[in-house]
């Protein structure tokens, strides 16, 4: 899903999520290689995601 947004001049420009999708992924094996429990790690995705959804919806 991409985001557009609209510059000073009007023209609209495209977020691309996928390299922090990426990121996120890379993430979360990282966490659960190291035993962080999959409860601690859904918290803290929804910790995270909620900062976002309130500002895609402003």
């Amino acid at each position: 899903m991409l985001e557009a947004t609209e510059d000073e001049e009007g023209a609209v420009k495209r977020r691309n999520p996928g390299p922090y999708a990426i990121a996120l992924a890379i993430l979360v094996v990282g966490f659960a290689f190291a035993g962080v429990p999959f409860q601690t790690m859904l918290f803290g995705l929804l910790v995270l995601a909620c900062p976002l959804f309130r500002k895609a919806t402003a």
